[in-house]
């Protein structure tokens, strides 16, 4: 593991990770409901740009301007992976620690599916939908917002490594 590739991949999970959970740690004293706050949806863009900016320190500093497809993707996907487990993590504890933050959750999803209750309405193909909406909304646990949160982010991971490596190949 004292291969600069594997030194710079450590430094940049254990950063990446340090920043994320300061992240996480400022959403849960400011907000109320801090899964479902704005700027939650910016940890999608921070855990680009650490991935990124792993690689792209690896290539500029470290390898020389050289770097290749297959460390490309490597770094990139083992980056964001790493921020996608620490943000699960994160995410999981908080929940456990605080059994009131999953009702508050429902309660606010619910408040904001009351208030744009014509708009679903008219997405939705029957309004009886609307009703079986309501009492997924009310089904919510923990393994389903883990889920959530973090499905989609994987999905974005691996587009975003796939076109970070064939972009930042030499």
């Amino acid at each position: 593991m004292k291969h600069p590739f594997f030194r710079t991949l450590k430094y940049g999970i254990l950063l990446g990770c340090g920043v994320y959970t300061l992240f996480w740690i400022l959403l849960v004293l400011v907000y109320d409901n801090p899964i479902d706050s704005t700027p939650k949806a910016m940890d999608i863009l921070l855990f680009i740009g650490i991935s990124v900016g792993t690689t792209v320190y690896y290539k500029l500093r470290v390898a020389g301007g050289q770097l290749s497809f297959s460390e490309g993707l490597v770094m990139l996907t083992l980056t964001y992976c790493s921020l996608v487990i620490m943000q699960g993590l994160l995410l999981y504890v908080t929940l456990e620690l605080s059994p009131g933050l999953l009702d508050t959750v429902k309660q606010m999803r619910l408040a904001t599916l009351e208030a744009e209750k014509e708009e679903w309405i008219s997405r939705l193909e029957k309004p009886s939908d609307f009703a079986k909406l309501k009492k997924q909304v009310q089904l919510l646990t923990t393994g389903i917002i883990l889920w959530q949160e973090t499905g989609f982010r994987l999905l974005v991971g691996f587009v975003v490594s796939l076109v970070g490596a064939t972009g930042l190949r030499s």
